[in-house]
């Protein structure tokens, strides 16, 4: 992309491949990793079908996931699903700048992260969204696919099962369009915020080694090295057009670097 046009933050006219997909990420959390989630939206308008996920996780809370790997494909030019199980509505109501998203479904709190891969059995939770991102930093484009990447402040209602409470963190959120190797390719992706109120934009990272099961040794951007420790875990089925493929790790985490110190979402596939 040469420049940004108000038609990037929106619904993609499909291209001709397959593979090709039209995706949505929107991340929230707080500021000191003690909660955050997610929904993605991604779209296979030549399959006829797309997926969703959404996602709440927390210090001493079960995972809860949304999960439909069968979603039918929104009415154009919109993204409003609504089936037996789930009403989901996700509005670009400013380019690059204030974006929404309702979401009614319910979902499955696991205690073990690992039943994801085992039938997702485990409590019927009620999860809604109702949630706002406000861009509050640069629109960046991710550089290997046509894509935009901003970071947010994110802030609305959230309901968990019994509990309703009002959420005021952080978030960042990406679109992004075209060829499907981005949720196929090994490899590792940091996103979030510093907490001196600087961003930390989407992008690729390198494992130099692992301390132990919650902290690692990253180096960001090819020179900067930094250490994660893991306060959430999120792991997901990924499939593609005609079947499943793999699996995604999104981890909440608390980010340090010298002085610096920070909190964002680790994805590893």
């Amino acid at each position: 992309m040469t420049e940004l046009d108000p038609a990037f933050d929106r619904r993609r006219s499909p291209g001709e491949d397959e593979g090709w997909v039209d995706l949505f990420e929107l991340d929230f959390f707080a500021a000191d990793g003690s909660f955050g989630g997610f929904v993605t939206m991604g779209l296979y308008p030549t399959a006829g079908r797309g997926w969703y996920w959404a996602c709440v996780v927390g210090t001493g809370r079960p995972l809860v996931l949304v999960v439909d790997d069968e979603l039918p494909l929104p009415k154009w030019p919109n993204l409003e699903v609504r089936t037996s199980g789930l009403w989901t509505d996700l509005i670009p109501q400013v380019p690059f700048d204030h974006f929404t998203v309702g979401l009614e479904a319910f979902g499955v709190g696991l205690d073990d992260v690992n039943d994801v891969f085992a039938g997702l059995r485990g409590d019927r939770t009620p999860m809604g969204f109702d949630l706002e991102w406000d861009t509050a930093g640069p629109v960046e484009t991710l550089g290997f696919t046509d894509s935009v990447s901003m970071a947010c402040r994110a802030h609305g209602e959230i309901l968990l099962g019994h509990e309703e409470f009002d959420f005021d963190g952080l978030g960042v959120r990406r679109h992004w369009w075209g060829a499907d190797a981005r949720r196929f390719e090994p490899g590792l992706e940091l996103s979030g915020w510093w907490d001196s109120g600087d961003p930390i934009p989407a992008q690729r990272c390198e494992m130099l080694k692992r301390i132990d099961a919650e902290t690692m040794v990253l180096v960001l951007g090819g020179e900067q090295e930094l250490t994660a420790t893991v306060h959430s875990v999120a792991p997901l089925p990924i499939s593609g057009p005609t079947s499943a493929v793999g699996q995604r790790w999104r981890m909440l985490c608390r980010f340090s670097s010298g002085e610096a110190v920070g909190t964002g979402w680790l994805d590893l596939r």
